[in-house]
């Protein structure tokens, strides 16, 4: 198992979502349809401001969508699971894959 350490677990936290959200990229564990097109141009036009640091908040609300999507994730049950899936700590022995590769999903 591996464990991962994001930079801040409160539930309420941007950064924690946005980190969350990019290690999912990162791993593979994230895809989003092409057909998405709204979401794609939103994630082009995400940024920080330079002067303060912070995310510019225009024209983002899928983007938080995408993240409050990400959060929520520890909520969801897999089919034929007893146990809350956690996000935190995940077996790597688990290789996901689509159910059909020309749709992705």
């Amino acid at each position: 198992k591996r464990r991962i350490q994001l930079a801040d677990n409160t539930a309420g936290s941007v950064m924690s979502g946005i980190a969350r959200t990019y290690q999912r990229f990162d791993e593979g564990r994230l895809y989003i349809s092409e057909n998405c097109v709204k979401l794609l141009a939103e994630l082009k036009l995400y940024r920080y401001d330079e002067k303060t640091g912070k995310i510019v908040k225009k024209k983002d609300d899928l983007c938080d969508a995408l993240r409050y999507m990400v959060m929520s994730l520890h909520h969801a049950r897999l089919r034929g699971m007893r146990a809350r899936f956690e996000d935190v700590v995940y077996n790597d022995d688990y290789k996901w894959e689509p159910v059909d590769p020309k749709v992705g999903y």
